[in-house]
């Protein structure tokens, strides 16, 4: 006699052996300007944190940027990417090789906020050290060709206690962020959100498989009475 697996059954599985979601950071943007971003002024900026633990597992990020108008930008032709590093607290740089780099991005030329989304995949991060998500137009958008074409980072009325607003003013420099004090704390934090997930124990990946073997028998007995009928 073949065994039947209900539906609530399946769900159940699955529930169990899906990652825990939690702790993630949600920073709304309030709609006013942090700073000017982007060539030839400011061409890197990003928000510190911490992974939580047991969600230390990094799977996206985001943060709002809009057209500087006000400053004669041209955000529409900006060019930056987003990036993920460890980050040192003390002396204010780049720690390591790059942990996330994403495709090359166009900028906003709309004068509201619009959110910039990063998924990082599957990053584990230890939650006993300090990371930055930052954008960075450095290397990508020449200076003569676009004298004005920068964003404006938008502000949060909320806080992220576990970390903070920095900015650096390295231009086409990429490399000299890994140099002491390269980032300067502004105050504040950006409009910044980051979502996290826990690793999978191995057990987790064998209830995993098993509920996916369940889930194609039940399919077959389906199948298999709508032909009888």
């Amino acid at each position: 006699m073949r065994s039947r697996i209900t539906l609530p059954a399946l769900a159940m599985i699955f529930m169990a052996a899906s990652p825990a979601m939690g702790q993630n950071i949600n920073l709304a943007p309030n709609g006013n300007p942090i700073a000017p971003f982007g060539q030839p002024l400011v061409a890197t900026m990003g928000e510190t944190f911490t992974a939580p633990s047991p969600t230390n597992v990094l799977q996206s990020f985001q943060f709002y940027l809009a057209n500087n108008a006000d400053n004669g930008g041209n955000g529409g032709n900006l060019l930056f990417e987003g990036y993920v590093s460890e980050f040192n607290t003390t002396n204010n740089n780049l720690v390591g090789p790059l942990l996330f780099q994403s495709a090359v991005t166009a900028g906003n030329s709309a004068d509201s906020y619009i959110p910039y989304s990063f998924n990082t995949g599957f990053l584990i991060l230890d939650p006993t050290k300090t990371y930055i998500a930052f954008l960075s137009a450095s290397g990508l958008t020449p200076t003569a060709s676009t004298p004005y074409a920068f964003e404006a980072f938008s502000g949060t009325d909320d806080t992220n206690p576990r970390g903070m607003f920095v900015y650096a003013d390295n231009g086409n420099d990429f490399s000299s962020l890994s140099s002491q004090d390269a980032f300067s704390p502004l105050g504040g934090d950006a409009a910044f959100s980051a979502q996290f997930t826990s690793t999978p124990e191995p057990s987790e990946f064998l209830l995993l498989g098993s509920g996916l073997s369940g889930l194609v028998g039940f399919v077959r007995v389906r199948r298999n009475r709508a032909t009888i009928a």
